[in-house]
């Protein structure tokens, strides 16, 4: 058995059921992870890919891990959220690739917040996740999976997601050594509310915390 280094706050239930699946040598063709904006669904899709890629299981130093890290690996490929939707062009686009020859370990393709594709650019997905190629899977990421078709969700293995404690996120900052005063720590818990990606903002900008402090200071005062 083989444990990795994820190197992310919580979610050590989807880490497990994951791990296991290397472990087991029963990965499924496509992942399904479903849960609430910013709590890391995405950024655990994409350090997934990289420990499937890399030979060491995530060393963070070889060319794949380096390449997946800025997005031009060769057979990893992201489809990230930009407020748009997604077309069936981009989807074609992508898919055209896992017909080329790969030089890694598995042809990954990662969509974030796939509630974005418009109805033919699901449909065009659907076609290949019925039809998968050998050693292809698919890392699909929700914010509301009520938006997903349901012939996606039948045949991707779903993982749910929830907010991330704050004693997960202090024991994240402990590990990685990460340098922040008190004060901003619990503040930034306190209007994050479980958001992992909402919390490194706020305590990497002191303008948007303390924007955020003089809100709800207000609105205090207003219901006062």
């Amino acid at each position: 058995m083989h444990n990795y280094n994820w190197q992310l706050a919580g979610h050590e239930i989807q880490r497990s059921k994951l791990e296991n699946d290397m472990n087991t040598g029963n990965l499924a063709h496509a992942y399904l992870f479903h849960g609430p904006t910013e709590v890391g669904k995405f950024t655990l899709a994409k350090t997934f890919a990289n420990i499937l890629q890399c030979n060491e299981g995530l060393c963070g130093k070889c060319p794949t891990c380096l390449q997946i890290n800025n997005d031009c690996h060769y057979d990893t490929f992201a489809l990230k959220e930009d407020g748009t939707s997604v077309k069936i062009e981009q989807v074609q686009k992508i898919i055209a690739k896992l017909s080329t020859t790969s030089q890694a370990n598995y042809k990954i393709v990662m969509i974030e917040d796939i509630e974005r594709l418009t109805l033919p650019a699901a449909n065009c997905l659907l076609k290949t996740l019925e039809e998968p190629g050998e050693r292809t899977i698919f890392l699909l990421t929700t914010n509301d999976i009520t938006n997903v078709l349901d012939t996606i969700k039948s045949r991707s293995r779903l993982l749910k997601f929830a907010h991330v404690s704050n004693e997960e996120l202090e024991a994240y900052l402990e590990e990685r050594g990460i340098p922040v005063d008190e004060q901003t720590e619990r503040r930034a818990k306190m209007f994050a509310f479980g958001s992992i990606g909402k919390f490194f903002r706020l305590i990497k900008s002191q303008d948007d915390l303390n924007e955020i402090k003089d809100l709800y200071d207000m609105l205090v005062n207003l219901l006062e």
